[in-house]
């Protein structure tokens, strides 16, 4: 690493591009996101949203971070579009995923010339679902906390909060590929899945969000609640715009069941739900036609048989059906 970064014959972003192909897995939950990944989401953000950061001096979070490449993919981005290097400098802002990611980030934020106080440092990604009201995430909460106006890097979670403060930070897209699942530490090997809980983070505090997790709830499948199912697949703001049915497609080696895919939460835009999803445009077509508000399901339309509910008043005003029903019937 610290060869590369002396390498005068690379710029900035050539350097921090090698470095990250260079890491792969980190541990059993910790995964790199390729990088064409990343360029790919960090492109779902309108341009707009980067060329305006330095009138609405807004940050970009990658609010789950492993190795610093979505911070190289957000720097390219921005200065593709000619967004000022210190307009740059001070707009990316990460959350690691544990300590060892804090060291990677921080060395590749100094390879791009970024602010490193930009990364948190007294918390990772996942203390944020410490942060709770009445058993539930705090989402509200966790946005003060984060958009307290101080250098992000000495921001505690256990920080007391000032009833209407003001001039606090703003978030004007969160990007990431946030932990899946939690191993369940009792007698069995399951796993709770957590990743959905960032989703509503992430929405909570910008109006655009983009993330890269596991797919199981577009076919309301899987350990996420039934109820978060439902209303992300009716949320006129959240749009699927990739899936892949076999995770190794993008991270070699590592099995999600039910695929991954990379969705898109954007508040200022409304579009049809997700309703029925099916990795098919032939199939959600066919479904889409069928579906619409005539549409009755044969269940609504086919009566079944009730054994033991017919009563003695048929056979009286119908006596030819007398010796047609069998005895388990009277």
């Amino acid at each position: 690493m610290n060869k590369l970064a002396n390498d005068d014959t690379l710029s900035p972003a050539e350097k921090a591009s090698v470095a990250i192909n260079k890491f792969g897995k980190l541990g059993d939950a910790i995964v790199v996101t390729p990088s064409n990944i990343c360029d790919d989401m960090v492109s779902l953000i309108p341009d707009k949203t980067y060329t305006a950061l330095s009138q609405t001096n807004g940050k970009v979070l990658d609010i789950a971070g492993t190795a610093g490449e979505y911070a190289v993919a957000l720097y390219k981005k921005m200065r593709a579009l000619e967004v000022s290097e210190d307009v740059v400098k001070n707009s990316i802002y990460t959350i690691p995923k544990s300590s060892v990611c804090y060291e990677l980030t921080r060395k590749l934020y100094e390879m791009l010339g970024l602010n490193v106080a930009n990364i948190a440092k007294e918390f990772v990604a996942t203390d944020l679902l410490e942060v709770k009201k009445d058993n539930d995430v705090d989402y509200d909460k966790i946005n003060a906390l984060l958009t307290q106006n101080k250098p992000f890097d000495t921001i505690k979670l256990t920080d007391t909060l000032t009833e209407g403060e003001d001039d606090m930070i703003k978030f004007e897209a969160v990007v990431g590929n946030p932990p899946y699942q939690t191993v369940n530490k009792g007698d069995g090997n399951g796993a709770n899945p957590i990743y959905h809980l960032f989703i509503d983070m992430g929405a909570n505090l910008s109006d655009v969000s983009t993330f890269i997790h596991p797919s199981r709830f577009l076919f309301n499948a899987g350990k996420t609640p039934k109820d978060w199912n439902k209303k992300m697949l009716t949320n006129s703001h959240f749009s699927v715009v990739n899936y892949w049915a076999n995770s190794t497609d993008v991270f070699p080696n590592v099995d999600v069941k039910g695929g991954i895919a990379i969705t898109l939460y954007n508040k200022r835009t409304n579009h049809e739900p997700i309703g029925f999803f099916s990795a098919y445009s032939e199939l959600r077509n066919i479904v889409n036609k069928v579906i619409n508000d005539r549409f009755a399901p044969f269940s609504e339309m086919v009566y079944p048989r009730d054994l033991y509910h017919l009563t003695e008043t048929l056979y009286s005003e119908n006596p030819s059906m007398e010796n047609r029903q069998s005895k388990g019937h009277r």
